[in-house]
């Protein structure tokens, strides 16, 4: 598993990021996302199915225990 990027929403505070988790939130509630684990934005599209070499890293410790 690699580390998250530089720009990560989860790491990385600014106005943008702090809606970004919410926003995966209501993905997943309105049934698009099957969970909250995504692809890093710097590495692919953000909503295609995470891999273990795209997934975001700061999705995937947030919400681990969604699995």
């Amino acid at each position: 598993m690699s580390k998250s990027c530089k720009e990560c929403p989860y790491k990385v505070k600014s106005e943008h990021n702090k809606k970004f988790p919410e926003y995966v939130d209501k993905m997943y509630i309105s049934g698009i996302l099957k969970n909250k684990i995504h692809s890093c934005h710097m590495k692919d599209n953000v909503w295609s199915k995470p891999t273990e070499k795209n997934m975001c890293i700061g999705s995937f410790f947030r919400n681990e225990n969604s699995l």
